[in-house]
């Protein structure tokens, strides 16, 4: 735990005085420009005030005004918004790229169709449950804002939807049981039908 400790703290250090050599340095005066999310501009100015010897002058401007436009113009970063229990989706919407500023927060409707798309596939309630516990396993041992943790978290919730799959299939560890829709075995055609029509809608 140390070990990881320092290296947060040596990778700190690191951006820091990569950022110092951007600053505007004159003999009595900094010019330091950078984004801030709006609900923090307060909190950035009283830990200004609070750490800095000298007077401190904060302006701001709507990202709408400071962006320019073209291949190398200056866009803001995005930072996703969301409840805690959706905050761990947002690992698979970083393996494709994190949306721009002004486009929609998709992380609600990745989560939902991961899950719907995982459990539709592979639905079993036997192998649900397992899925559950052991992905509830790992976010409760793990730190809850680590990859394992967010891994976990997906985990689980698949393993629902995997169950929940599993009881209109009928499906158990592999074996038959009552079904509220029907057995996937008795009507392949069926499914393949379904799967090709859940996944156009899901797309479009």
């Amino acid at each position: 735990m140390k070990i990881r400790k320092w290296l947060v703290e040596i990778n700190l250090n690191i951006r820091l005085l990569e950022a110092m050599s951007n600053f505007l340095e004159g003999s009595y005066t900094c010019l330091v420009t950078g984004w801030a999310p709006v609900r923090n501009v307060d909190y950035l100015k009283d830990r200004l005030d609070e750490r800095c010897a000298n007077p401190v002058e904060v302006l701001t401007a709507p990202a709408e005004e400071v962006a320019v436009e073209g291949a190398n113009g200056l866009r803001p970063p995005t930072k996703l918004l969301n409840p805690k229990w959706l905050r761990p989706f947002e690992l698979i919407i970083d393996l494709y790229g994190t949306p721009a500023y002004n486009a929609i927060n998709p992380t609600i409707f990745v989560a939902f169709t991961f899950c719907l798309i995982f459990g539709a596939m592979f639905g079993d309630i036997g192998h649900g449950g397992v899925l559950f516990a052991g992905g509830l396993g790992a976010w409760f041992f793990a730190r809850r804002r680590s990859v394992m943790g967010d891994l976990g978290f997906i985990l689980a919730g698949c393993g629902i939807a995997s169950a929940l799959f599993g009881c209109l299939y009928g499906e158990a560890f592999g074996y038959e049981v009552h079904a509220y829709w029907r057995h996937p075995m008795e009507d392949p055609a069926g499914f393949l039908v379904f799967g090709i029509i859940l996944g156009a809608l899901i797309i479009n």
